[in-house]
């Protein structure tokens, strides 16, 4: 008897806790690339990140707000600094009860001793960063000026779904069954066995709000 073609679920599942850098950011490029080849047309990514660099992370924003696929972000317990331009560029957005996010001007990260010149750059860099950082998560959510004035700003799951910044209180649940791929994994290794999960009907996340 012939074998029967694999079918592949139009539902994925995956994973990512990592620094947003220009490595990390491949990875998620070479997975969900390859997610979408397969015949994937709905992924549901638990993302946890410290933040990272500003310029990796504005990439992913727009990847992640034009891809040619549903994409729902769920915050398990931390998105901060950086990583949360990208989160803000997914379709659906979602945080566990106890999650929280953290908003401060970008940092430099160079420890090479700068002189006058290199400092003037570095800072003209910096408030290029903070300018469209602010100005992407400014454009996707809705939160108070008062929350950008302080140089570090917790911003608590409630709070996030009051301002736009999640659009309902969810954990990431993968049925039971169901296979996973880990974006800290080399790039393009997503297997087509990683996406054959059931197909589901995804349960209706709760308090959904969504900005107007």
């Amino acid at each position: 008897m012939m074998n029967q073609p694999m079918q592949i679920s139009p539902v994925g599942y995956g994973t990512f806790c990592d620094e947003i850098n220009q490595d990390s950011v491949n990875r998620i490029f070479a997975n969900l690339d390859k997610a979408s080849q397969l015949g994937v047309r709905i992924i549901h990514l638990l993302f946890q990140s410290p933040g990272g660099n500003v310029s990796a992370a504005v990439a992913l924003y727009q990847y992640f707000l034009h891809l040619p696929f549903e994409l729902h972000i769920y915050n398990p317990s931390a998105v901060c600094s950086a990583a949360i331009v990208p989160f803000v560029g997914a379709e659906h957005r979602y945080a566990s009860e106890h999650a929280g996010f953290v908003i401060h001007p970008a940092q430099s990260q160079d420890p090479t001793p700068l002189d006058a010149v290199g400092h003037q750059t570095a800072s003209t860099l910096l408030t290029f960063d903070d300018s469209r950082s602010q100005a992407i998560i400014k454009s996707r959510t809705q939160i108070p000026a008062s929350k950008w004035t302080a140089n570090d700003v917790l911003v608590s799951a409630q709070e996030a779904l009051q301002f736009g910044l999640v659009h309902a209180m969810s954990d990431f649940q993968p049925p039971k069954g169901a296979k996973m791929f880990n974006n800290l994994m080399a790039s393009g290794v997503v297997d087509p066995l990683m996406v054959a999960a059931p197909i589901i009907e995804v349960a209706q996340p709760r308090n959904e709000l969504r900005p107007a």
